[in-house]
């Protein structure tokens, strides 16, 4: 598997409190076969910390076409929504998991985009999100609070 590092994040954003950004980077992408549900795990580029989720499998392919960087013969979900960004003149920022909810478990993403001089969120799902911020090759970001739900079993 082809290892993906993201593009350092400026220091400073990195504290102890709920609202903090921690950078992350695949570290390892689990395909189990005859599973609907794919795992991916993501690390602390700062540190020792680890995060895992789980994703579709046609998700999880997506990434690992990005990962790899191979193209298919015509653009997948992530490369259009990354074609039509570019194409409107914006650019994509980063990609921040921002909420995980308990019921029903779900992770929440934005892709943050700026455009005209602002920079826009846009709810994605998480898989999406890690497809087109590998693809930009922008950072893969997480807030603290979220980050540690994945700890209690997200």
């Amino acid at each position: 598997m082809a290892e993906y590092h993201a593009v350092a994040y400026p220091a400073g954003l990195r504290s102890a409190d709920d609202s903090a950004l921690v950078q992350l980077d695949v570290e390892l992408l689990a395909i189990y076969e005859g599973s609907n549900e794919q795992g991916i795990y993501l690390r602390d580029v700062n540190g020792s910390e680890r995060f895992f989720m789980l994703i579709g499998t046609v998700e999880a392919w997506a990434l690992c076409y990005c990962l790899k960087h191979e193209t298919s013969l015509r653009p997948m979900t992530h490369q259009t929504l990354s074609n039509t960004i570019a194409a409107l003149g914006g650019r994509v920022k980063d990609a921040l998991l921002d909420e995980f909810s308990e019921s029903p478990r779900c992770y929440h993403a934005k892709l943050r985009i700026e455009v005209a001089g602002k920079t826009v969120a846009v709810d994605v799902r998480p898989s999406d999100a890690f497809c087109v911020a590998t693809l930009n090759a922008v950072p893969i970001l997480i807030l603290g609070h979220v980050m540690r739900s994945s700890r209690k079993g997200g």
